[in-house]
């Protein structure tokens, strides 16, 4: 699989396509405007072009990469909106005010646990807050049938991501370990 990036305009927001294996790149848009970046890619979603999606705003000093969320087709006409918290408590109210109808926001994990807790190769860390995945409650949110779609997570991460997740304490195991 291929990364799409669609061309963004001068200081524009950044689409990067994580597409549907049978399907092909296609040309970009301008993106001057959030809104503009999300039609883009719920468009995808709608034709089932892309199974998710890295939006990246563009307000972040030289050289340092910009705020990121994914965005993950999860069910029907709703999406996970995962990463840098104001940049997807922003899109998840875009989706919910209307301004993209048809379309909700998958309820987002609450808790924030730093990924660098799960022992993750620095590649799979790395690879993982690119496309903004930053906490392990948002890793264990996103289907498996999306991280495959995501652009160098190989057989290798994947494994070690699911055994991972596998072998993580659940917060119910938690409370009732403290309680006994």
């Amino acid at each position: 699989m291929t990364r799409q990036r669609l061309s963004p305009a001068p200081d524009g927001y950044q689409v990067i396509l994580h597409p549907s294996p049978d399907r092909h790149r296609r040309a970009g848009t301008d993106h001057r405007t959030l809104g503009v970046a999300l039609r883009t890619v719920l468009d995808r979603f709608a034709h089932g072009t892309a199974a998710a999606a890295t939006v990246v705003d563009p307000r972040a000093p030289h050289g340092v990469p910009g705020p990121r969320v994914l965005l993950a087709r999860t069910g029907a006409r709703t999406i996970l909106v995962t990463g840098h918290r104001p940049l997807a408590a922003t899109v998840a109210r875009a989706l919910t005010a209307g301004e993209q109808p048809t379309w909700r926001p998958h309820a987002a994990p609450a808790a924030t646990t730093p990924l660098d807790t799960m022992a993750l190769s620095t590649r799979a860390a790395n690879l993982l807050n690119s496309v903004g995945i930053g906490t392990v409650e948002e890793l264990a949110a996103v289907p498996g049938r999306i991280l495959v779609h995501i652009d160098f997570l190989g057989p290798t991460i994947l494994a070690q991501i699911r055994r991972k997740l596998d072998h993580r304490p659940r917060p119910d195991q938690a409370i009732s370990e403290r309680a006994g």
